[in-house]
Formats: structure tokens, sequence, C-alpha cells
């Protein structure tokens, strides 16, 4: 799946999802640098290239970048291809 992203407060990348996303996992608040979540209230994939120190709350954790969150700290919008491992 090919995604855009764009950016959000200098801190985030966030994606419109193809479809929305059941919300049966655990719902939190805060994030780490590096996370790849889901926003419930926003019904928007998020993946966070700098903390800022604000909670944020109704995220649901997708995974971790291993390597290449920098790539998001451009100020432009990019595309992503998401693809699953096994």
């Amino acid at each position: 799946m090919t995604v855009e992203f764009s950016d959000f407060g200098e801190r985030e990348k966030f994606a419109n999802m193809p479809s929305m996303l059941t919300e049966t996992e655990a719902v939190f608040s805060g994030y780490e640098v590096g996370e790849f979540l889901y926003g419930t209230p926003y019904k928007c994939m998020i993946a966070f290239y700098k903390q800022d120190g604000e909670v944020i709350d109704g995220l649901i954790k997708l995974g971790d970048f291993e390597s290449g969150i920098e790539h998001f700290s451009v100020p432009q919008n990019i595309s992503v291809t998401i693809e699953a491992m096994e």
C-alpha cells in the first residue's frame, strides 16, 4: 500500500487510512520518536519523528521503525510504501 504522508506540527507525519481499522487494540497516550501509530480520534496513521512533550490520547501502536525515521522530518509531503512483514 502506498500512501501520502503530510506534516503536522513539525513532529509527525500523518496519512489518511484507505479504510478504517477496528479499535480492538489497547489505546494509550503519549508516543516515542520512531513509533508508527494509529490515531483513533483522527482515523489516520501517524509516524512521529520528533518529541515535543505533548501527550496525545487515543493512540494504538502499529509498530516501530527499525531505521529511516529521519526521512519523515522533511517539511514536504512524502509518499510511503508499506508492506507486511512475515
